[in-house]
């Protein structure tokens, strides 16, 4: 990961910006609640509100181990601001380098 990215990555959730990736074999559109560093690796924690999903389900949680994205394009489209996260996701972080608020 780059510092580039992580600061484009920042950004996005600082300012609520929607991003688009490419991740396991698709595009994805979601919407950054946490950065962070998780066993070692960037990762990021968004919920996915449209694009490809292995599992099909659409919209829902993900957690992408960023090493694994590409294409990662910040949109200029916001979004309200924090979801309710599934219990313990901001727990077992190495370090969070970004919430969104």
């Amino acid at each position: 990961m780059t510092a580039l990215n992580l600061r484009a990555l920042k950004h996005a959730i600082d300012n609520r910006h929607l991003l688009q990736l490419h991740y396991h074999g698709g595009n994805r559109l979601v919407e950054p609640q946490v950065l962070g560093v998780h066993n070692g690796r960037h990762q990021l924690l968004s919920y996915q509100v449209a694009g490809f999903s292995e599992s099909g389900e659409v919209p829902g949680w993900r957690r992408f181990d960023l090493i694994e994205a590409s294409e990662l394009t910040v949109l200029p489209v916001t979004f309200d601001g924090p979801r309710e996260t599934i219990s313990g996701e901001l727990h077992g972080w190495d370090e969070i380098l970004a919430v969104v608020h």
